[in-house]
């Protein structure tokens, strides 16, 4: 899906450079279901999806943030508070939108089930990997400016590994070959939306020695 990976992937880069995937929730529709046509699926989706997205990138900024370093431990510690909440934020919007997925039918596509249940997958994978996270930066990350850059730095690169993005989207790009959801995602005014928010779909991302890829 040319469109639908910068949508669930760009959204989700880190100044560590690591990609960010989605996770994925219960409520899968019964396969007596009916297709729903795809805008309609699209517009639903969106709705809950965009909220993870914005989401997603105020956690790489406030990785960011942490990684480019602080003024004094005051500030350090500040910051730790806004890592580890804003990594919560994301894991529970990440769930949310993994529900979504699966939650309002079928798409009317080429193999529509198969993709919901992939965008599921991401989804709910992210959800998992954002609480993990979440709960290691409340416990270890330091206040110390240094300290916390390193650290930080350190958890921007293991957020990247566990959200396995570069499997998701390749899989992802083999189910939607004529692209039918991922433009459909993309056109959605409130996924674009939430895409363009600052005017880019990925933060910007300060050079960074041993910097990873999500």
């Amino acid at each position: 899906m040319r469109a639908p990976v910068p949508l669930l992937v760009a959204a989700m880069v880190l100044v560590t450079g690591s990609v960010l995937p989605a996770t994925a929730a219960a409520g899968a529709a019964t396969a007596a279901a009916p297709p729903v046509p795809l805008d309609q699926w699209v517009a639903t989706f969106c709705q809950t999806f965009a909220t993870y997205e914005t989401d997603a990138l105020a956690a790489a900024a406030q990785l960011r943030t942490a990684v480019v370093g602080v003024t004094d431990s005051t500030a350090g510690g500040s910051t730790v508070v806004a890592v580890t909440d804003s990594l919560r934020k994301a894991g529970s919007s990440a769930e949310r939108a993994a529900r979504a997925a699966t939650a309002n039918g079928v798409p009317d596509v080429e193999n529509g089930k198969a993709l919901t249940r992939e965008l599921r997958a991401v989804l709910i994978q992210a959800s998992k990997t954002y609480a993990a996270q979440s709960q290691r930066a409340g416990s270890k990350l330091p206040v110390a400016p240094k300290r916390l850059s390193a650290a930080a730095k350190k958890i921007g690169t293991d957020l990247g590994k566990g959200l396995k993005a570069g499997g998701h989207a390749k899989r992802l790009q083999q189910l939607d070959r004529s692209d039918a959801m991922g433009g459909a995602v993309a056109a959605d005014p409130t996924c674009a939306a939430a895409a363009n928010a600052g005017g880019t779909t990925a933060p910007a991302q300060p050079a960074s020695p041993g910097a990873g890829t999500p």
